[in-house]
C-alpha cells in the first residue's frame, strides 16, 4: 500500500513540475534519499540517465529524456519542443528499447500540458537496461507496434555530483 502512495506522490510532483525548464529544477522533482512528512514517504530522485533527443523524421523537433531507478521505483520523463500538432486522430507515443536481447516497451501517449508535450512513466520494474528512447507518431488504427519514428536518443549515465 505504501508503494501506491509513493507512486501517487511522484505522479503529482511530476504534473506540478511539468512547466519547469532547467535540468536542476527537473532533477529536484523527486530524490535518492527519503524524507518523512506526516507519515508519508516522499522519494526524491535525481535523474541519473539522460539523452538529448534527435529528430530522425526530417523535422525541427527536439527533446530531452531522463530516467532513474531508485528505491524500487523507475521514473522516466521526456519533454519535447517544436513537435508538429498531430493530424486527425494521430498521437505521439513514447517507447523504451533494449537492443540486446530486443525488448520494446510502450511508455504511453504523450500529453500536452501548458503548451509543452511531455511523456512521463512510473513503474516498479527496473527498466534502466532499456536505454534507448523513441518518440513515434501513431495512427489510431489499433496497431500496437511502433509507427513513424520522430525523435530518438540513447539514455546515458550522467554524473550528478
Amino acid at each position: 500500500m505504501q508503494k501506491i502512495y509513493i507512486l501517487l506522490i511522484i505522479a503529482i510532483i511530476f504534473v506540478a513540475g511539468c512547466g519547469e525548464s532547467t535540468d536542476k529544477q527537473a532533477n529536484n522533482i523527486v530524490a535518492d534519499n527519503r524524507d518523512k512528512q506526516e507519515g508519508i514517504t516522499i522519494i526524491k530522485n535525481v535523474f541519473n540517465y539522460r539523452t538529448s533527443l534527435v529528430d530522425v523524421s526530417g523535422g525541427q523537433a527536439s527533446g530531452l529524456a531522463r530516467a532513474n531507478f531508485a528505491e524500487g521505483v523507475y521514473i522516466l520523463e521526456a519533454k519535447f519542443e517544436n513537435l508538429p500538432k498531430p493530424q486527425g486522430n494521430d498521437f505521439y507515443e513514447g517507447w523504451l528499447v533494449r537492443k540486446q536481447p530486443l525488448s520494446v516497451i510502450s511508455v504511453g501517449k504523450v500529453a500536452k500540458k501548458e503548451g509543452v508535450y511531455i511523456n512521463t512513466y512510473i513503474s516498479e520494474q527496473d527498466l534502466i537496461d532499456h536505454n534507448f528512447y523513441v518518440l513515434t507518431l501513431e495512427s489510431d488504427d489499433n496497431n500496437s507496434d511502433p509507427a513513424r519514428h520522430v525523435l530518438e536518443g540513447a539514455l546515458e549515465k550522467v554524473d550528478n555530483s
